[in-house]
């Protein structure tokens, strides 16, 4: 399991007002991104918590090795900086992933609920669906965000993506071939899913 890279993410507001040299660099600096720096940061943090300030949050990418899908990719600082969830999506292409979750943390910090309801444009020509993420599944997936909150809980949601024909994966006709990984406490654990958490368990990899 490896990180591949940081997506910056977006700013999440579109009436951020830019009045002085401090606001173009830090327009979402919070008591937590600020106590961060009274720290010492490694050069990977100290990128995460300048663009957590500079666009109200990270997009960070794991790629997986030895499982299918191929990875995941979640934000950092949505939660810290709005108040609404941190969002996944497992399996997309990390550019697609990167444009996805920027996109719905836009619409978070404008107070959209995307719990509700399926969502278009944000997809492509198809929609997509927001689920509460089971705590256990975003504390063992989630390490940046579990780093940058330390002891503090934080809510998440996963981005669930139909086929091409916009069916879900409840759908019995639902096409296979986009299968993925379901992260909520009501889901039921197939081998999918059972595979998916080994593949992502750091710890066994580290007794390895």
């Amino acid at each position: 399991m490896s990180i591949i890279g940081n997506w910056r993410g977006t700013p999440c507001s579109e009436s951020v007002n830019i009045v002085s040299e401090m606001s173009i660099r830090r327009p979402f600096e919070t008591n937590r991104t600020r106590r961060h720096r009274e720290g010492e940061l490694s050069k990977f943090n100290e990128g995460e918590i300048s663009d957590i300030e500079e666009f109200g949050c990270e997009v960070l990418s794991v790629e997986l090795s030895e499982s299918s899908p191929p990875g995941f990719s979640y934000t950092i600082g949505v939660y810290d900086t709005c108040g609404q969830p941190e969002a996944l999506v497992v399996g997309l292409p990390f550019r697609t992933a990167h444009a996805l979750l920027n996109e719905a943390a836009s619409r978070l910090r404008r107070g959209t609920d995307l719990t509700q309801g399926r969502h278009g444009e944000m997809l492509g020509k198809v929609d997509c669906e927001f689920r509460p993420v089971d705590p256990k599944w975003a504390r063992h997936l989630m390490l940046g965000a579990n780093w940058f909150y330390r002891e503090t809980e934080y809510p998440a949601i996963q981005a669930v993506f139909p086929d091409l024909d916009n069916r879900f994966p409840e759908d019995p006709d639902f096409d296979r071939c986009f299968i993925q990984p379901l992260l909520q406490m009501e889901a039921l654990v197939t081998e999918l899913e059972e595979a998916f958490w080994k593949a992502t368990d750091y710890s066994a990899s580290q007794r390895g």
